[in-house]
């Protein structure tokens, strides 16, 4: 990789990094609690949101997710809402503020760890409970009713939700810590779980060693997760006839797929005083992990090899990355200093 930009983004550490267009990406989670959109090819803030109140410490990630090519939604609000921001109007003036989102989901009763959109205008959210939310419900881009409920709502009474990703079109799945790990060293067994969008029931799961912080879909048959102090873990499915991911996959098929993941491979990839804070799709073989802590390395491993070769051009830890195409990747620093690199 080489390095073609550097800018600042916020004045201190910011975890979330999210794609709009080839030109356009968004940066949030930072302690100044600002929402701001970039032209990533010169360097220039283009608006700033006003009004989110998250990021409550180093562990404490906060969650942004693109629903359409006029608004974004994020997580990690103190009071447990998620906030649906315009950002269609945000370019028309350089560098203007925006004081308030424009509606705003309410149930949740602690911080949400995640966000992910689903099909037919649907999206998901992890915090104490799993909520599904359908935005069909209601007229959100003209509704003058603000504070809007879930359509949906799963409680988890043996292990909490941590994360989640989209499998297919009808399914998620989610990641979870046993709600009696209390240590850094996680002894009781965790889960991942298989869920139907629709109906938001658990289909299937599988036990796993260790916390699951994090889930990355890889390609159509493996997934990765992770923990912050343990290992990476990659799970590949033994299927006959069809993959996991196929939209065209019956509801049997993947379910019973789902019960037979086997680990390909198992990563260490930092030694402690450093810990796992993120991981992000490469390719369809590799993917890259982030460090906190002492880490100011980027790691691209190779998932069957269980190798990684290591990028370090930031001076200090990286917090968060993101590939925008074939060629462009971006990550920042715990300082909110912003790196463009041509890969």
């Amino acid at each position: 990789m080489v390095e073609e930009k550097t800018f600042q983004a916020h004045e201190d550490n910011f975890n979330c990094l999210v794609k709009l267009s080839e030109k356009y990406i968004v940066t949030a989670g930072s302690y100044d609690n600002l929402i701001k959109t970039w032209n990533i090819n010169k360097g220039l803030c283009i608006s700033t949101f006003i009004g989110h109140i998250g990021n409550e410490g180093p562990l404490e990630r906060d969650c942004l997710i693109k629903l359409n090519e006029k608004q974004i939604a994020t997580g990690g609000n103190s009071d447990g809402s998620i906030k649906i921001w315009n950002i269609f109007n945000a370019f028309n003036v350089i560098n203007t503020e925006i004081e308030k989102s424009q509606q705003i989901l309410v149930g949740h009763e602690s911080r949400v760890k995640c966000l992910l959109k689903m099909t037919n205008n649907k999206i998901v959210s992890v915090s104490e409970s799993i909520k599904i939310w359908n935005l069909n419900n209601f007229k959100y881009l003209n509704s003058k009713e603000e504070n809007i409920q879930s359509s949906l709502t799963i409680f988890t009474n043996d292990d909490t939700p941590t994360c989640l990703i989209r499998l297919n079109e009808r399914n998620f799945i989610t990641g979870h810590t046993n709600n009696n790990n209390n240590s850094r060293n996680f002894t009781s067994a965790a889960s991942i779980k298989l869920w139907d969008l629709d109906s938001g029931a658990c289909m299937k799961t599988i036990a796993n060693s260790c916390s699951v912080s994090f889930l990355l879909k890889l390609n159509k048959s493996q997934i990765v997760s992770g923990d912050y102090f343990e290992s990476i873990k990659v799970w590949k499915a033994n299927m006959e006839g069809s993959e996991v991911g196929e939209e065209s996959s019956s509801i049997n098929s993947i379910s019973n797929s789902f019960n037979d993941w086997d680990i390909v491979n198992t990563i260490l990839p930092y030694d402690f005083p450093n810990f796992l804070t993120g991981i992000m799709k490469f390719n369809e073989d590799k993917f890259i992990s982030i460090g906190n802590k002492f880490s100011t390395t980027i790691k691209v491993w190779d998932k069957a090899r269980g190798k990684s070769h290591t990028y370090s051009n930031h001076e200090d830890p990286v917090s968060s990355v993101l590939k925008i195409n074939e060629r462009q990747m971006i990550s920042s620093d715990i300082y909110g200093m912003v790196k463009v690199w041509n890969l």
